[in-house]
C-alpha cells in the first residue's frame, strides 16, 4: 500500500514538473517573439529620430542640394523637417525612418511677376520647378531611408518611394509659396494657393486648325476677339507669333497662350 502511494507521488511530481517546464518554455518562446516584435523595436529605434534627422541633414543634404539645383534655380535648399520611425525591416535587418523635407529658393520669387501676368510666364515657371523635381526624383531622396546603426553610411540605407510625392513638389520662396503637380492627365502650378497654370492632357486633339476651339469671353469687343483669334491661329497654324504684339496686346497674348496649350508645345 505504501509502495503504491510512493508511486503515485512520483507520478504526481513528474506531471507537475512537466507542466511547469512546459509553462516556462512557453514563456521563453513568448518573450523571444515579443523581443522581435514591433514594441521592442520601437523602444530601441523610435527615440533615435532626432539623431537620424540631424545626421541626414549634415551628411547627405548638401550633396542632394547640389544635384537638384538648376541653372534657373541655382539656390534650392533642403531642410529635413521631420523624421519618424515607421517599422523594422526584417529582410534587411534595419529600422525604417520616414523623412519629410522642405524645399526653398530665393531665386524662385524672381519669376513671380511673369507667372502672375501671363500664362506663358506661369508655364515657364512650371517647367523650371519641374526640372528640379525631376532631379529630386532621380536622386531618390524624398521618402524613406533604412538605417543600420553607427555610422549612418549610404550602404546601410535604402530609398522607398511614396508614389504620390514623385509628381508633386512644393517650393517656398522668400515671399511666396509654389506648388506644381505633374500628373498623367494634367499639369498644374499654384502660387500661394491660387491656380495660375493648368494644362489638361486628355490625349490626341480633334481640334481643326484656324478655328479656335473656344472664344475668350473676357474680351467683349470685336477688336479684342479678333486679336485673340490672331494670336491663337498664329500659335496653332504657324507655330510662331509676333513677339512685340505678344508683349503689348493682352488679347493677342492670351490667344497665343491658349493656342500653344492646345497643341501642347513649348514656346
Amino acid at each position: 500500500m505504501k509502495e503504491n502511494h510512493n508511486k503515485d507521488n512520483i507520478l504526481f511530481y513528474f506531471v507537475l514538473f512537466s507542466f511547469i517546464v512546459s509553462i516556462l518554455l512557453g514563456l521563453i518562446i513568448l518573450i523571444a517573439d515579443f523581443m522581435k516584435g514591433p514594441i521592442p523595436n520601437y523602444l530601441k529605434y523610435g527615440f533615435k529620430t532626432t539623431e537620424v534627422k540631424k545626421m541626414y541633414q549634415k551628411e547627405y543634404v548638401p550633396e542632394i542640394q547640389e544635384y537638384i539645383q538648376t541653372s534657373d534655380l541655382p539656390d534650392v535648399t533642403i531642410k529635413v523637417d521631420r523624421c519618424s520611425y515607421t517599422e523594422y525591416n526584417k529582410a534587411y535587418g534595419v529600422p525604417v525612418y520616414q523623412l519629410d523635407f522642405t524645399y526653398s529658393s530665393h531665386t524662385v520669387d524672381d519669376y513671380y511677376d511673369l507667372a502672375i501676368d501671363s500664362k506663358r510666364g506661369a508655364k515657364d515657371l512650371f517647367y523650371k520647378i519641374l526640372e528640379v523635381n525631376g532631379n529630386k526624383n532621380y536622386y531618390e531622396n524624398e521618402s524613406k531611408i533604412l538605417w543600420d546603426g553607427e555610422p549612418f553610411e549610404s550602404e546601410g540605407r535604402m530609398v522607398l518611394f511614396q508614389e504620390d510625392d514623385r509628381f508633386i513638389m512644393k517650393l517656398s520662396g522668400d515671399k511666396h509659396n509654389y506648388e506644381i503637380e505633374n500628373q498623367q492627365y494634367y499639369d498644374k502650378l499654384t502660387i500661394d494657393g491660387e491656380l495660375v497654370y493648368e494644362l489638361n492632357k486628355p490625349g490626341p486633339s480633334t481640334y481643326t486648325p484656324s478655328k479656335p476651339k473656344k472664344e475668350y469671353n473676357s474680351y467683349e469687343s470685336s477688336g479684342s476677339s479678333s486679336s485673340y483669334n490672331d494670336g491663337y491661329n498664329s500659335a496653332v497654324d504657324d507655330g510662331d507669333y509676333d513677339h512685340d504684339r505678344y508683349r503689348t496686346d493682352p488679347s493677342y497674348r492670351q490667344g497665343v497662350d491658349d493656342g500653344f496649350d492646345e497643341t501642347d508645345e513649348d514656346y
